[in-house]
């Protein structure tokens, strides 16, 4: 488990995981705590042995690893997960138990903080920043590592050391019920994210822009009639094949070398979903070939769009390696006459932190909005194609190849909802 802790006056940002017992020495433990009766009886016998044999001590020895396997394999992972360490560092509950102004603590939830990083980031910085002026008291971020009955764990020890405002992300609709029951008891106000369900929250904000079944539409609207994926999952892949046949789909690590391969063997892939950030490099690995795709969709990334500007525009050529990786020679000049190859390229929103951050000083404030269990949809991921690929070509300045260009929200309308409900 990583905490993650605000940096005002008072306190400091510390990285920290959560331990877990080895499962097997759980089981062991867990099944001594179903037999503590018996284990307290065999003790005293012991303690009288020890008596009759002069004082001689010797200590119990734990069990070997394959002894407590053998003894305790009935015990299931959903008892255990009981077993986990949810305490609060020191430093968390010196926030909570440290004095209070108008502010108050802010508490998060987070399913899996690994993907949801720019979220986060850009809500700490704004709660840090709100810290040093005073307007908060400090901000603890938990992460339950994919573990949803984990989540559950984290949102109920936040809520028994005096949390009032929790920030809960993707929970699944049955833990999230859970999780709203406890907070309705505790008088304690949820701001969801991305959240499975219809109620039990003062908000739920959800970002999720349908980008693969966009970009599937779009395919299918320049006369694909069929797709190879690179990287979606399952899921994906079913939004996909409701639009349009899904002909394969390619792991991303190696997506580049195995598509040049299947191109150099006279394998016709003409329409192509990347959701993962190798676009750049499978749309090099077509011009090594002097060709071009007839359809792109993929996540924005600067490495394409450069690449992308260049096909569409003056031509490109592109570097040729040996088996190496060195430079032996540069392809044949390349170039896409309009409306020859359609893209779709989707930016990422960089500031939800913010539009959550937004609704969370509100709420703190004491004002609510004009209804319970209120849906806020964010819309501010964008689209480029080739009608507006020059200003967003423009403005890469000197981003790195594997950034991905971003666009904002305007916060302005979350306050519009408070200040309309408090006229």
């Amino acid at each position: 488990m990583k905490h993650r802790f605000g940096r005002g006056r008072n306190t400091h940002k510390t990285y920290m995981r959560r331990g877990r017992l080895p499962l097997s020495a759980q089981k062991w433990l867990l099944r001594l705590k179903k037999h503590r009766f018996a284990v307290l009886i065999a003790g005293a016998a012991v303690v009288c042995v020890i008596l009759l044999c002069a004082g001689v001590f010797t200590p119990n020895q734990v069990p070997a690893e394959d002894e407590i396997r053998a003894a305790y394999e009935d015990v299931d992972e959903e008892t255990l997960q009981g077993l986990t360490d949810t305490a609060l560092s020191e430093q968390e509950q010196n926030i909570l138990q440290g004095e209070r102004t108008q502010s108050d603590v802010l508490g998060v939830c987070a399913l899996t903080a690994e993907t949801q990083g720019d979220m986060l980031a850009s809500l700490e910085e704004r709660a840090l920043l709100a810290q040093e002026e005073g307007r908060l008291s400090g901000i603890i971020i938990q992460d339950a590592q994919g573990q949803a009955d984990q989540q559950v764990q984290d949102a109920l020890k936040m809520i028994e050391k005096g949390v009032t405002l929790l920030i809960i992300t993707d929970a699944d609709a049955y833990h999230f019920q859970k999780i709203a029951y406890l907070a309705q008891k505790n008088d304690v106000t949820i701001i969801a994210c991305n959240v499975e369900a219809e109620e039990g929250f003062a908000v739920n904000i959800v970002s999720r822009d349908d980008a693969v079944g966009m970009y599937a539409e779009a395919a299918k609207k320049s006369g694909a009639a069929a797709v190879y994926t690179v990287e979606a999952s399952a899921e994906q892949q079913q939004a996909v094949a409701a639009v349009l046949p899904v002909v394969q789909n390619i792991p991303g690590e190696h997506a580049s070398s195995d598509i040049e391969a299947l191109l150099a063997a006279g394998t016709q892939i003409n329409d192509l979903i990347v959701l993962d950030n190798s676009a750049n490099s499978i749309l090099k690995a077509y011009l090594r070939q002097g060709i071009y795709p007839h359809s792109v969709g993929t996540p924005a990334y600067v490495g394409f769009v450069k690449t992308w500007y260049a096909l569409t525009h003056q031509g490109i050529q592109t570097d040729v390696t040996d088996e190496n990786g060195n430079v032996i020679g540069q392809s044949p000049l390349v170039q896409a006459p309009a409306g020859s190859m359609t893209v779709t390229a989707q930016t990422r929103v960089a500031n939800l932190g913010e539009v959550i951050f937004a609704f969370a000083e509100h709420f703190l404030a004491g004002e609510r909005l004009s209804e319970e269990n209120y849906q806020y949809t964010v819309s501010g991921a964008e689209t480029i194609t080739q009608d507006n690929l020059e200003q967003y070509y423009a403005a890469i300045g000197e981003k790195n190849d594997r950034e991905i260009l971003t666009s904002s929200v305007d916060t302005a309308a979350v306050d519009a909802l408070f200040t309309a409900k408090n006229k």
